[in-house]
């Protein structure tokens, strides 16, 4: 557990606990999603089975959707192949009942989908993810115009989930949730492009409040703010750290990392170390 850096498991369990187990409605109308964008084939790959079959047992309304992928980034990424090979591998031993109330899931209830759409091994960050996902899978969104036709008033936009809970496991998916970009908000120039000294004044003092406020990372909700809905869509993020992100990272941690000889150099990227973060909201 000291390996967890970013560590909000008792949250996460509370959460899915309040959204699955502890909502549970006999209106069989209410449907409560949970969607989880997939990493590794193999052991993990079971293990998500697992979570999801006991999710699926524990509430007759929830469905629960797998995102693969159509073909491998990485040699270890779950493609509809794995699902099939891995359900077939379980058959004829000590979990071969598993392995059917897998398929009967898959292919009768159909409370267990796999899809995997091409966005998934596209270049772009999941800011950019198509709409046709976003709306199919995660959120709709509608815009609310001003009363009146008034034309000066500002225009709003409203959001309507489509699922209760998205989950995106592993670094690569990591990555691009928050963007893999250098986070440290010390970098700032802009008073330099100053055109006055009042403006140069401003934003030297902006420059200090980042400069002494702006050393810790950024927590999952800065990150993914801008595009996310998580107060709609909660999100919750599993990766092992195997890049130089480290948002959702408290600064301390992330100090005593740097300053210890044995780590300074391979903390980030070394796989031993994760973080298992939830959005706030």
């Amino acid at each position: 557990e000291s390996h967890i850096l970013g560590n909000h498991v008792d949250t996460i369990v509370d959460r899915v606990d309040a959204v699955f187990f502890d909502n549970v409605t006999s209106d069989a109308t209410r449907l409560q999603h949970l969607d989880i964008v997939l990493d590794n084939a193999g052991v993990e790959l079971i293990a998500d089975l697992v979570f999801a079959v006991f999710v699926l047992a524990c509430n007759a309304n929830a469905v629960v959707t797998l995102h693969g992928k159509p073909a491998a980034f990485y040699v270890s990424d779950t493609l509809a192949q794995d699902l099939e090979s891995t359900l077939a591998d379980l058959v004829g031993g000590l979990c071969s009942e598993f392995s059917r109330t897998v398929m009967s899931h898959l292919k009768e209830t159909q409370r267990l989908r796999f899809f995997a759409d091409s966005c998934w091994v596209s270049p772009m960050e999941f800011r950019e993810l198509p709409p046709l996902v976003v709306n199919t899978f995660f959120y709709t969104q509608s815009l609310v115009l001003p009363p009146n036709n008034d034309s000066g008033a500002v225009h709003s936009v409203v959001r309507f989930p489509k699922t209760s809970m998205v989950i995106f496991k592993g670094d690569l998916n990591f990555r691009r949730l928050v963007g893999d970009r250098h986070w440290d908000t010390r970098s700032f120039f802009a008073a330099s492009c100053a055109s006055n000294d009042e403006q140069q004044q401003d934003m030297r003092r902006h420059v200090l409040r980042r400069n002494t406020c702006g050393e810790a990372p950024p927590t999952l909700d800065q990150a993914i703010g801008d595009y996310w809905p998580s107060t709609v869509v909660p999100v919750v993020a599993l990766r092992t750290c195997k890049s130089e992100v480290c948002c959702g990272i408290p600064v301390d941690v992330v100090k005593a990392l740097d300053a210890d000889l044995e780590t300074s150099k391979s903390w980030r990227v070394s796989g031993r170390y994760a973080v298992a973060l939830i959005t706030e909201s």
